[in-house]
């Protein structure tokens, strides 16, 4: 028995294949949108702890640096921000965010100050609550690293130029 698809004159077929084709490449191209869009979190089951280590431009401890710990839902808006103590001789710093001051998924943003008022940052997702207590290391450096954005943008980005490619290769074997 043969298919419906192929009861079919060969013109309308090869449109059903191509309406089919973009259908799957938008939806292959919508899930990262979509996963980045809806941020479903589990709630915290206990503290977090969130400690490092500050390090200046020639990699030594640095003492006296003002740390601030912010946590964000997902990479937005700030659910809750805590300041630690000056950092000692060693570098040290840690902050303890309570159980309805996070949840798993959220962005924990670590911000250091000197005392020249030079501010840097570094920052990673919130672990699960079982995974234990988190380490952020926060580098002064004089080198700037450029960031690439979200695969909010790169993705449809990179979706893009592979519909133009297979376009392109489409019109050079006609």
């Amino acid at each position: 028995m043969r298919s419906l698809l192929y009861r079919r004159p060969r013109a309308e077929r090869g449109r059903i294949i191509t309406v089919a084709t973009l259908l799957a490449i938008g939806v292959v191209l919508l899930i990262p949108v979509y996963l980045e869009l809806i941020h479903v979190a589990d709630a915290a089951t206990q503290p977090k702890i969130v400690w490092g280590y500050i390090y200046d431009e020639a990699d030594q401890l640095l003492a006296g640096a003002t740390v601030t710990v912010t946590m964000k839902y997902g990479t937005g808006t700030t659910r809750s921000e805590i300041t630690a103590d000056p950092t000692e001789s060693d570098g040290y710093y840690m902050v303890t965010f309570e159980t309805n001051q996070w949840e798993e998924g959220d962005t924990i943003e670590v911000s250091a100050m000197k005392s020249g008022g030079e501010v840097a940052t570094n920052s990673t997702e919130a672990t699960p609550a079982d995974a234990g207590d988190q380490q952020i290391d926060i580098h002064f450096s004089e080198i700037v690293i450029p960031e690439f954005g979200s695969a909010l943008l790169v993705v449809p980005i990179l979706g893009l130029m592979a519909v133009c490619l297979l376009i392109g290769c489409r019109k050079i074997k006609e």
